[in-house]
This record gives C-alpha cells, sequence and structure tokens, in this order.
C-alpha cells in the first residue's frame, strides 16, 4: 500500500536492515541513466556523422531527435499509469530490450524514415520508459526530507553518462562507423541495465516493508499544497499545475537546443569534431556534480531559489555560445562546459524534485506523465527550431536568442508554481507512534 507523507506513518522492520535500501534504488537508478541518457545526449556526436553520410540538412537530421523527443511526450501520461500499475521492475527491464531493439535496427538504416522509425520511434520508447521523469516517481517515493538529494544523486548518471559516451561514440565513429557505434551501445544496454534492474530495481519502500528515508518512527511532513492536487484528475484544475508545466516546457525547449547542436556550432567555428565531443563530454561531468550540488541546495534553500540559479548558469552558457561565433577561443568553449553543465543538471532534476512535493501520492506516477510529455514537447521543439533557423539564416544566432528568451519564461513559470511550496521538517513534528 501507499504511504502519503502527510499522515503518521507506522514503524516497521526498516530498523533490522544494516543501511536503508531506498539507497541501493538511487544506485540503480545512476546506472540505468547513466546508459540511457549518455546514449540519448550521445546524438549531438551521431548528429555530425549522419549530415556528413547522407547529406541532410540540419533541420531533417535533428528532427530525428525531435520525434524521438515527440514520441516520449506522448506515451508520458501512459507510461505513468503503468509505472502505476505494473511497478518499476518490469517497466525498467521491459524500456531496456526495447532500446537495445531499436538502437541494433539504427545500425542497419539506410534511408531517411528508417532512422525516423528505429531510434525515434523504437529506441525512443525504451528510452522513455528509462526516463528522468519516471525515475524521479520512483525515487520521490522512496525518499521525503532528502528527495532532492536522492534525485540529484541519481540524475548525476546523466552527467557521467554524457562524459563516458560522447567522447566513446566519437571514438567509435572515427574508429569504425556510427553503424558500428549504435550496436555497441545496444549491447551496453543489455548487458547492464536488464540484469541490474530485474535484480535490484523496486517501486516504493512497502514493496519491502519499509518506510520513506528509512524512519524507523512516524514522522509528519507538512507540505503547503492544496491536498486536492494529489490526485490524478483533480490536478488538472490548478494554475500551480499547469504553471510548472509550461516551466518545462520552456526550460526543455532552451537546454535540448544546445545539447543537439552544441557539437555542431563548435565545429562550426573552428574546432575539431574530437575536441567538441570532448566539450561536450567536460558538461557531462560537471552535470555529474551539478545534479547533486542542486539537489542538496534546492533541500536547503527552496527548489525556486535554486532553479533561477540554474538560469542565470543557462544564460551564461547560450551567450558564450554567442560570443563564440567570431572564433574558436578554447578558453570560451571550456567556460561554456562549465556554466552549461552547471544550468543543464538544474532543470530535470529541480523540475521533479518540485513534482515530487507539490504532487506525491497514489496517482503521482500517472501525474508525472504530463510532465514527461511536457518534458518531451519542450525537447522536440528545441532542436528542430535550431536546425530550422540555421538552414534559414547560416548561423545560430537567432536560436540562441530564442532559448534565452525560453530560459527566461520557464523561470518565472517555475517561479508561480513553486513558490511557497517547500517541505517543513523540524524536531517538533516528530512523534513517536
Amino acid at each position: 500500500e501507499y504511504l502519503p507523507t502527510s499522515s503518521l506513518l507506522r514503524d516497521t522492520v526498516g530498523r533490522n536492515h544494516p543501511f536503508f535500501y531506498g539507497w541501493i534504488v538511487v544506485g540503480v537508478a545512476l546506472v540505468t541513466l547513466f546508459v540511457s541518457l549518455g546514449i540519448r545526449y550521445s546524438f549531438s556526436v551521431f548528429f555530425v556523422a549522419l549530415t556528413h553520410d547522407f547529406g541532410w540538412n540540419r533541420a531533417a537530421t535533428s528532427g530525428i531527435f525531435s520525434i524521438s523527443l515527440l514520441v516520449f511526450a506522448l506515451i508520458g501520461p501512459l507510461l505513468g499509469y503503468w509505472l502505476d500499475r505494473f511497478g518499476a521492475r518490469l517497466i525498467f527491464v521491459a524500456g531496456s530490450l526495447v532500446l537495445a531493439l531499436g538502437l541494433a535496427l539504427s545500425a542497419t538504416t539506410q534511408t531517411y524514415w528508417q532512422i525516423i522509425l528505429y531510434y525515434g520511434i523504437v529506441a525512443s520508447i525504451g528510452l522513455g520508459a528509462l526516463s528522468l521523469g519516471i525515475h524521479s516517481v520512483v525515487l520521490s517515493r522512496w525518499f521525503v526530507r532528502r528527495r532532492g538529494l536522492a534525485i540529484g544523486l541519481a540524475f548525476a548518471g546523466t552527467g557521467l553518462g554524457t562524459l563516458v559516451f560522447a567522447p566513446l561514440v566519437e571514438r567509435l565513429i572515427a574508429n569504425y562507423d556510427w553503424r558500428a557505434a549504435y550496436l555497441v551501445l545496444g549491447a551496453i544496454v543489455l548487458a547492464l541495465l536488464v540484469p541490474a534492474n530485474w535484480i535490484w530495481a523496486r517501486t516504493r519502500p512497502s514493496d519491502l516493508n519499509l518506510l520513506p528515508d528509512g524512519d524507523t518512527r512516524a514522522r509528519v511532513v507538512e507540505l503547503k499544497t492544496p491536498r486536492a492536487m494529489h490526485s490524478a484528475r483533480s490536478v488538472l484544475r490548478h494554475t500551480r499545475f499547469w504553471f510548472l508545466i509550461g516551466a518545462t516546457f520552456f526550460a526543455l525547449i532552451a537546454v535540448r537546443m544546445i545539447v543537439v547542436h552544441a557539437v555542431a556550432h563548435l565545429v562550426d567555428v573552428g574546432f575539431t569534431s574530437l575536441f567538441a565531443a570532448t566539450i561536450f563530454g567536460v558538461v557531462g561531468a560537471v552535470e555529474t556534480v551539478g545534479t547533486i550540488g542542486w539537489g542538496w541546495l534546492s533541500d536547503r534553500v527552496g527548489r525556486v531559489w535554486a532553479f533561477t540559479l540554474g538560469s542565470l548558469s543557462v544564460i551564461s552558457a547560450i551567450a558564450l555560445l554567442l560570443i563564440l561565433q567570431n572564433g574558436a577561443v578554447a578558453a570560451l568553449a571550456w567556460s561554456f562546459a562549465l556554466t552549461f553543465g552547471l544550468g543543464d543538471s538544474s532543470r530535470a532534476s529541480l523540475v521533479n524534485a518540485l513534482a515530487g512535493d507539490l504532487f506525491e501520492g497514489p496517482d503521482y506516477g500517472t501525474i508525472n506523465g504530463y510532465i514527461i510529455s511536457a518534458f518531451g514537447l519542450g525537447g522536440a521543439l528545441g532542436p528542430w527550431l535550431g536546425g530550422y533557423l540555421f538552414d534559414l539564416t547560416g548561423h545560430y544566432t537567432e536560436a540562441f536568442w530564442f532559448a534565452i528568451a525560453t530560459t527566461f519564461l520557464a523561470t518565472l513559470g517555475f517561479f508561480v508554481a513553486g513558490r511557497h511550496a517547500h517541505l517543513h521538517l523540524t524536531e517538533p513534528q516528530l512523534e513517536e507512534i
């Protein structure tokens, strides 16, 4: 049974465990996101190879990634419903198998519509099942007081994946070809994600007769949001929910545009493809630390302040890309890696942490499916629009200014959604059963 955090929680045998099993769930999530998001974000490296080999324009090539995220948006609510009904282990194992199949099929691509089908649809269904949003639902059920930290630790896998997979894919493409790279990625998914999730993934602490955060005494958690927002139907009637949807949509337009086009832009201004892939890998290294730091910080100063600081980092990174159009200055590229890594790592982790604060309840998987759709729609529009504006103008200036504007709108929406909403935990709120 689901244990709501707004009521007294009964003591269980959790005290008999040498450590809280929730940290194993965090570790498995980190590994899963390391592989799945490393594969998703390595598309920026495949972008250069596919454009070169097939002669597609940038709007068409970035459209592959956009279709991928559009599929992600369409199936988001369904994935959330399936998670509530079938549990994490089945969803994650099935998603891993579908992802491996899609990657293997992508290696056989001969036409544009084949890559759309194999990567944009099949592999993307698998990636959706392994996404940040689905993991955040599971982690929000295992952690309440340390929710931001737990989500940040797990989401650090995204940065590690970018750090490892972007240079790995670049070397595989350089030494073999992009088809071999897709086959290697599929093999990694089968070898790591299927067994790890089958053995260790669990949906909620009550599956093991445990309490959130490993508590062994009742803990009352006061959440300053309307209780009616905790059901899947009633949440659609509340302004706070729609502002969070808008913030998610606009935030993802900006960062996914940069994720897909950054490597190509760095090559355009004069850097080598290896240097550009390395810069993107450094972005991942920064994100590894950033997601943990943002989660820790948001638990203490609030999600809104942390998200605002992240937005300033995103805007600074885009400004550096605009300056780089004047020439290949290595120091500016390294500065971009630092600021964008910090900014990007604040987006998904803080959106999902706030969603857990606001909407936690027995329908949270389904509710978060709507937020997953906003991730997908924003992430789909950003890359395609960046490619379209480049093809229209021959440069990224207009695209990057648009990304700055959407980052500002995301920050405004997040402020409205998240103001006055944070967890209050003090010693007087603790009561023994």
